[in-house]
């Protein structure tokens, strides 16, 4: 028989403070749960901690639930600056001019966002912030294709701009690091899309 006494002689230094010791009969002991496999073990924990037989933290989880909350609060605002971005370009270069000029961050996020999901890569807190930097700095690939004059040289300009933000950047996406991978792939993904949509979108603007 594993008596208490016994367990706490035989159990290392990490694990005896875990005893909480009795009460009126009552044993308690905080046990740390580690290599779990079978997630219908921790919904097992779950309905035995709303029968008041024990106490569950789950710390992954309630970290989980965070992020999730904050990735659903920085989508929001990545909707509201495109759209925030929309009214000021609509009041100084016209309604068509913008919808092009918008056109090109827009499509630039769905098809990042598309290349994640073919990935099976699940869209984190930390992709989304990626793709907010990714939308100001493919806003400018957008703004100098559609109102630079001189054609080449914008183009090498922003050619020279989507290295140096790849080299800044983008090469987050090969850290060992899963959040810091998670900003640098989003990013690279948006501007380099982006790169590519500017001149499909701003040409006809320019000839107008």
């Amino acid at each position: 028989v594993l008596t208490p006494e016994k367990w706490i002689e035989s159990a290392g230094p990490q694990w005896k403070s875990l005893w909480l010791g009795c009460n009126n009969g009552v044993c308690s002991l905080v046990t740390r749960l580690t290599g779990i496999k079978n997630s219908d073990v921790l919904e097992s924990l779950k309905k035995l901690e709303l029968s008041n037989e024990i106490l569950f933290v789950d710390t992954i989880g309630d970290i989980n639930q965070m992020l999730e909350k904050y990735r659903h609060i920085a989508s929001i605002f990545l909707v509201v600056a495109m759209l925030v971005i929309g009214f000021f370009l609509m009041i100084f270069l016209g309604l068509i001019q913008s919808c092009k000029i918008l056109a090109v961050p827009l499509i630039a996020q769905v098809f990042a966002l598309a290349t994640l999901g073919l990935l099976n890569l699940p869209i984190s807190m930390f992709h989304v912030f990626g793709l907010l930097l990714a939308l100001g700095i493919s806003m400018d690939y957008s703004i100098f294709q559609s109102v630079g004059k001189h054609q080449q040289t914008v183009a090498m300009a922003v050619l020279l701009s989507l290295i140096t933000s790849l080299l800044a950047f983008g090469l987050l996406a090969s850290s060992s690091t899963a959040f810091i991978q998670a900003f640098g792939l989003s990013l690279a993904l948006g501007i380099f899309y982006a790169f590519m949509l500017a001149p499909l979108f701003t040409y006809k603007t320019r000839k107008d």
